[in-house]
């Protein structure tokens, strides 16, 4: 054991004067070299592996991949077969007193070039899938051990079997070999097989569809009027296929800089010139449509075809609403049709909120004037015909014109005709207001009568007169005292009263009419008459056993004589006393009712409403009332007491609370303490609700402990150590409860490294979030170092080497970052990988300058180095592989070499 430290020192201190740094070394050491070990058996082997189709229904997904392969070789499926030549790897190592079974598969290489439509997809076609079957066997041919395994992750030189098992046979020769081997693609490849050939069939059909656009776009007239629009909306329409065309990234996905059958970006370039240039001038046709539109309305005017004259006017209109001539050629066409209304508000619109010229000024003035005549002389056709309602609406919208819109002249005929309009609407309205009364038809005179009065009093200045206004008024008011005092003679109360109302609210009203002491002697009887009604009704509803019923028509008589003045019946007092103990002895009933459907709120508040009667008047009582409420009461506690243990049996000790708190609020209320039965389950109850608090914290520390586990299912310790901190909390908060704490100090040990792990990952993400990739990568070398050490329970984590989590990262920039890094380690080659890996990933090549320019650097003075007469532009041209996004390499690397 001594000895092989002092080889490892030696080795450490030899590579140390080569000038490469310890923790490399470190890293390149097997976590086993510090034991005894020697190996028993190695070997590699060549291998052919075929993918081929097959009707096995666990081949589905292969046969799914084959027929794309298919596809781009222009065969039948069942002819498609992809051909792998690999390396077997078998070792097996001797590490004091255990065996390392060592399988792998790698040099994975695929023995044809695949093309679909020019465009390679060899790339696409590394396996992700392996089944097999290995085979351990002694000396003399005996299996040892044999396992088959299928459809598991396939990855290029990774092992298959890495198993480490006591060395219980003690021989020095084994064999371990692979007697199976399949490979083959999992749903994700068919994916982005599929997707990458989708994406070329989708480049030749966008080269097609440009033709197609640029042959529509030679066929566009810009003269053409009626198809302006159809076309300058194609021009738009295009631009979102142009957009659309970019977002598929067919330069990116199919890295059309190197390979470009058809030339798709040049022509898609050439596409959009031609329809940005047709769309400037459209665009100019356009900007002037509203006079276009205008002026082909003239034209088909002047050819006497009036209907697409006005299409072309309102589309001047649409085109530009402000723009006034087509608006007075719509209108002088509505007066032509009689829409007289339709003609004077578009004139209206006209001189009120366009900017008119001149000309069409006068145009609007002079149609709105000849409107308004027109409406003049309906007006004198319906005053001739007594049609004084559409006369007296139609001449307020003459006026109303007149008053609006500007530029229009005073017309003398107006005051004339206001005058005997008004006089004779207002004759109208008297007669028919009087007929209406001679009918009986009182309400419907009344609101007409209050229209009259209205219009008068607005119109004075043309009836000054209001004799048959107050004649109307006067034969109204008789005419409701009238009707109320028929009405009371038949006996129907509320009819006479409503009609006296009327009457009374006719004198009150209007100044002409005074109150008679007729109406107030037939209101007075009516009242009276009521009050008795309601004293019947009430008695009639307490013979029937209706108490609600009683009471509400007493209280209403109750207010009916103190709102008029009505002497009270000494009979209402006796009816009321007869209602409400009527209305005790219902309480009482319902009561015992809800108390032997065992329902107790509901009993308690039918005896509790009871008692508040007992104390307004004088009733005669039931004895047994109080004994009924405590009895009601008690029942009440005990079952709150049966709920309250419902609820701790649940753990829902806030529900559970409050039941104890009402059930012993109920006990202090009315006085119940002292019952050895309520006493008993009171106090019962909070024994049991301090036990189950206690059950509650178990049950919480028993969730945070399963919770745990089920993150370390999930081998996500941070969230499990959370878990396990709030269990913890939970037993120090409540120690009375003396909580078996064994399970969760167990867990706490047990995943202690791995927490301290995954926070160290965290820690470098965020490290690199922060872009402090140097911090990162020496918290990342520790981290390797504190897992070979202290995770020996890794729960099957494996975690990456450095080159491997630099070259997998999602983050560019880090990638970026390793590049420089592994260049000043000397390790060119993987810095020239890390370099091949932006470049797929469409990195900007300025962004990487810098680490070009670090490498070029150094890969000029070690190639001057090793070989002084090299050509450096031939040897630049391996690295760069002609390549322009290499530019800022090669011109360092040349520039380096030149200084030499």
């Amino acid at each position: 054991m001594a000895t092989s430290k002092r080889l490892i020192l030696a080795k450490i201190k030899k590579m140390t004067m080569l000038k490469i740094p310890l923790f490399a070394v470190l890293l390149s050491l097997p976590f086993w070299g510090l034991t005894q070990s020697s190996t028993l058996h190695e070997q590699a082997i060549d291998k052919t592996i075929e993918v081929k189709y097959s009707t096995k229904p666990s081949d589905n997904v292969n046969n799914q991949f084959l027929m794309l392969i298919a596809k781009a070789k222009s065969l039948p499926k069942e002819q498609a077969v992809l051909t792998y030549n690999v390396k077997e790897y078998q070792k097996i190592i001797k590490s004091n007193n255990n065996l390392q079974l060592l399988l792998s598969v790698g040099n994975l290489v695929n023995s044809e070039e695949i093309n679909y439509l020019n465009f390679g997809i060899t790339n696409f076609l590394k396996p992700s899938i392996v089944t097999y079957k290995y085979v351990w066997e002694d000396k003399d041919g005996t299996v040892l051990e044999t396992k088959r395994i299928e459809n598991v992750s396939f990855k290029n030189g990774a092992y298959l079997l890495k198993n480490m098992i006591p060395d219980t046979y003690q021989e020095s020769t084994y064999k371990l070999y692979l007697s199976e081997l399949a490979l083959g693609f999992d749903a994700s490849d068919v994916k982005k097989l599929d997707e990458f050939i989708s994406t070329v069939d989708g480049y030749y059909n966008t080269d097609a569809q440009l033709n197609l656009l640029e042959q529509e776009l030679i066929q566009i007239k810009v003269d053409s009027l009626e198809l302006l629009e159809a076309n300058y909306q194609k021009t738009l329409d295009n631009l979102k296929v142009f957009s659309h065309i970019k977002s598929l990234r067919f330069a990116s996905k199919l890295d059309l800089d190197t390979n470009d059958p058809v030339k798709l970006m040049s022509h898609l370039g050439r596409a959009e010139e031609q329809n940005k240039t047709l769309k400037k001038e459209l665009e100019f046709a356009r900007n002037n449509m509203h006079i276009t539109y205008y002026r082909k309305g003239l034209d088909w005017q002047r050819w006497n075809n009036q209907p697409i004259a006005n299409d072309y006017f309102n589309k001047s209109i649409k085109s530009k609403s402000t723009y006034s001539p087509p608006y007075i050629e719509l209108a002088q066409f509505n007066f032509v049709t009689k829409h007289y209304s339709s003609a004077i508000d578009t004139c209206k619109k006209v001189l009120i909120t366009l900017k008119t010229d001149t000309d069409t000024r006068y145009k609007a003035v002079k149609l709105s004037e000849s409107v308004i005549y027109v409406y003049i002389d309906s007006v004198k056709s319906f005053i001739e015909l007594k049609e004084f309602n559409p006369a007296v609406a139609l001449f307020e919208q003459c006026k109303q014109y007149a008053k609006d819109i500007p530029g229009i002249k005073v017309f003398a005929e107006f005051e004339d005709i206001q005058a005997s309009l008004y006089q004779a609407y207002y004759t109208e309205m008297a007669d028919k207001i009087s007929s209406l009364i001679a009918s009986d038809e009182l309400m419907t005179a009344h609101i007409s009568l209050d229209s009259m009065t209205r219009f008068r009093t607005i119109n004075a200045r043309y009836l000054p007169d209001a004799n048959k206004e107050n004649n109307l008024l006067k034969l109204l008011y008789d005419a409701w005292i009238l009707k109320g005092k028929k009405f009371l003679e038949t006996n129907e109360t509320d009819s006479s009263l409503i009609a006296l109302a009327q009457a009374s609210n006719l004198c009150h009203k209007y100044s002409v009419i005074s109150c008679t002491d007729d109406l107030n002697q037939l209101s007075a009887q009516a009242y009276q008459t009521q009050y008795n009604q309601f004293l019947d009704k009430s008695k009639q509803a307490i013979d029937d056993k209706l108490a609600d019923s009683a009471l509400i028509l007493l209280n209403a008589a109750r207010v009916l004589t103190l709102k008029n003045n009505i002497p009270a019946n000494p009979i209402a007092d006796t009816l009321f006393q007869a209602a409400k103990q009527l209305k005790y002895n219902e309480l009482i009933t319902a009561g015992d009712q809800s108390y032997h459907r065992n329902q107790m709120r509901e009993a308690l508040a039918f005896y509790q409403e009871s008692m508040v009667l007992e104390s307004e008047i004088e009733l005669v009582t039931n004895p047994e009332l109080p004994d009924k409420i405590e009895a009601t009461v008690q029942n009440m506690i005990l079952m709150l007491c049966n709920q309250c243990e419902s609820f701790i049996e649940a753990l829902n000790l806030p529900e559970a609370q409050q039941r104890y708190s009402q059930a012993n609020n109920l006990a202090i209320e009315y006085d119940l303490t002292n019952k050895k039965e309520v006493s008993a389950a009171l106090e019962s109850l909070a024994e049991k609700l301090n036990l189950g608090k206690c059950n509650q914290w178990l049950q919480a520390f028993t969730v945070q402990i399963s919770v745990a586990k089920k993150f370390i299912d999930k081998r996500e310790f941070i969230l499990a150590d959370q878990a396990l901190k709030k269990a913890y909390e939970v037993n120090n908060s409540h120690k009375e409860c003396l909580i078996d704490v064994h399970e969760y100090s167990e867990l706490t040990r047990q995943i202690s490294a791995m927490v301290n792990y995954q926070k160290q990952l965290k820690r470098i993400d965020e490290l690199l979030n922060e872009k402090e990739y140097s911090d990162a990568v020496e918290n990342y070398i520790q981290l390797t170092n504190f897992y070979t050490d202290s995770c020996k329970n890794n729960y099957d984590i494996e975690h990456q080497p450095l080159d491997i989590f630099v070259s997998t990262h999602m983050n560019n920039l880090f990638i970026d970052f390793g590049v420089r890094y592994y260049t000043e380690l000397g390790n060119t080659e993987f810095a020239i990988n890390l370099l091949e890996i932006l470049r797929r990933k469409d990195y900007i090549p300025a962004w990487s300058q810098i680490s070009q320019e670090t490498l070029g650097n150094k890969l000029a003075l070690l190639d001057y180095e090793n070989n002084p007469e090299l050509n450096p532009k031939e040897k630049v041209m391996d690295y760069t592989k002609s390549d322009k996004w290499y530019n800022y390499l090669k011109k360092a690397y040349l520039l380096q070499w030149s200084k030499f």
